[in-house]
């Protein structure tokens, strides 16, 4: 089980990082579903004077074994490990070093979208270390999430493994060591774990005797909801039949997409583009949605009423969260947050930033038009006005269409969109998007340019890089879309202001869902 490539003095680890103490440690825990953690066991290694630590569940309640003031505490994901620090009461660590995130950001744009491969084993096998095999670590962490009462075999099988995580750690950060990015840049992403974790713990307030009601009597609301929609005739009951809608597109002559198969496109997506250009369409996705979204059993609610997911932190490659959409209320449709109800006396805001991605865009890219744009206070309708669609007087009240059609646009600036994506999602002609497009590109040569630019650095094998380090370079052989690279700073920048806000309002003691 032990590492046999790990940290030694020669790798320049501890004169590298300037902290009195450096603790690499892991928590093994259970949690039921939407639950707090409860921790099982603890095992910690101090790199400067070889201290370790070993404690069982019942030695965890005493006191914390850390000094967390100065020392630098490191572990993978992090936020697992703050979820413990909380659940015992011990004090947060000041400084977290989380290699799970710093060989992410290593990492990124190497692997698949889809498939990060940063879980510690994927880490190591990566940097060439080796590691316990797939199949015992999932033994092990099977026989944690399992509680109840442990024998003195199991707890030193337990413990054993999660010594072995310490050093597995240990090796995987004298591996990230030559390539770690700027200390104070480190330690704000490990910041941020530790905001996630007050937010994960926290949860979202559930109306817990509503929703119970709901998951009892699904099925009836389900038939009952298709019986009284105007797409019933599509359904077999509450089942969507797909020759019953291809009859009905092939009678209202809709030009509809198709698989390679031959067979109509059926996601949301794409109900939602031909939605713009056939209002009936619309109706139809409502429903579908409707009942797609809610699969009550999988959404995690814990005994108390709350829902709580793993925000799973920096999964996507801008370094924004990637919850569950099935364990998460946020997950599913947005009429399913009805659910959502704040204690008594207490209110629930939610928080967004207005165009926020095309305010970041003109400020990265310093192009005085699009700057113009943002600080008008509505960038939508400054462009339908400059592209002649929408006099100078109008409002979002007065010509909400065009401003619709508008937002697509600026979509379309941000993402490299072409004319047919963008006829087909603004509900236009192909002639008049391609109009559009160049007068936008003309308005904002500056940004289209710097755009360019990104995807020419990132092609040409250099990474992309935000202000406070989050990078990604292309894999070679380059197998992504250069759109991938085009608006990446874009999308990064605004997700590290999203971890700024988190932080902020977390260490002010302000109770962030």
């Amino acid at each position: 089980m032990r590492i046999t490539r790990s940290y030694n003095s020669s790798s320049g680890l501890l004169e590298r990082i300037p902290f009195p103490e450096i603790w690499v440690a892991d928590f093994e825990f259970g949690a039921p579903p939407g639950g707090l953690q409860e921790p099982r066991c603890l095992a910690a290694k101090e790199l400067r004077s070889g201290k370790t630590v070993r404690l069982w569940a019942d030695e965890l309640r005493q006191r914390s074994p850390f000094d967390v003031r100065q020392s630098l505490f490191v572990a993978h994901y992090a936020s697992a490990e703050m979820r413990c620090f909380q659940r015992l009461g011990w004090p947060l660590p000041a400084f977290v070093l989380d290699t799970y995130i710093e060989h992410r950001r290593l990492t990124n744009g190497l692997f698949p979208a889809a498939k990060p491969q940063s879980g510690l084993l994927a880490a190591l096998n990566y940097h060439g270390l080796e590691s316990i095999s797939a199949v015992e670590k999932k033994e092990m962490i099977a026989l944690a999430l399992r509680g109840g009462a442990y024998s003195c075999g199991e707890r030193a099988d337990l413990l054993r493994y999660c010594e072995c995580d310490v050093d597995g750690e240990v090796g995987l950060l004298a591996a990230l060591l030559p390539d770690l990015d700027r200390l104070e840049n480190v330690c704000l992403r490990g910041r941020y774990m530790k905001a996630a974790a007050r937010m994960e713990d926290r949860g979202l307030p559930i109306d817990l005797p509503l929703f119970e009601a709901t998951r009892k009597h699904w099925k009836t609301l389900r038939r009952r909801i298709v019986k009284r929609h105007a797409a019933a005739s599509l359904y077999d009951r509450d089942t969507f039949k797909q020759e019953r809608f291809r009859r009905l597109v092939m009678s209202r002559g809709w030009v509809w997409p198709t698989t390679e198969t031959g067979a109509l496109r059926l996601d949301d997506r794409t109900f939602r583009a031909l939605g713009v250009l056939y209002p009936e369409v619309n109706s139809i996705r409502e429903l579908r949605s409707t009942l797609a979204a809610l699969r009550m059993e999988s959404i995690a609610i814990g005994p108390d009423g709350r829902n709580r997911t793993l925000l799973s932190a920096f999964f996507a490659r801008s370094s924004r969260n990637a919850p569950s959409n099935s364990k998460s209320i946020f997950g599913p449709s947005t009429w399913i947050r009805g659910f959502l109800k704040p204690e008594r006396d207490r209110a629930l805001a939610y928080l967004d930033w207005r165009a926020q991605e095309f305010g970041v865009a003109a400020s990265l890219s310093g192009d005085e038009n699009m700057l113009a744009a943002y600080r008008s206070g509505d960038p939508y309708l400054w462009m339908a006005k400059i592209a002649g669609k929408a006099p100078p007087h109008a409002t979002k009240k007065t010509h909400k269409e065009i401003r619709g059609v508008f937002k697509v646009v600026a979509l379309a600036l941000l993402y490299g969109m072409r004319e047919r994506s963008l006829a087909l999602q603004a509900g236009m002609r192909e002639l008049e998007a391609k109009q559009l497009l160049w007068t936008i590109e003309e308005t904002f040569q500056i940004f289209h340019q710097w755009s360019q630019d990104r995807v020419d650095t990132a092609m040409a094998g250099f990474p992309l890089s935000t202000c406070f380090g989050w990078q990604i370079r292309a894999s070679v052989p380059f197998n992504d879309k250069p759109n991938t690279f085009r608006n990446f700073l874009v999308q990064a920048s605004s997700a590290e202001m999203m971890r700024l806000a988190a932080i902020v309002m977390t260490e002010a003691g302000l109770p962030v869902c």
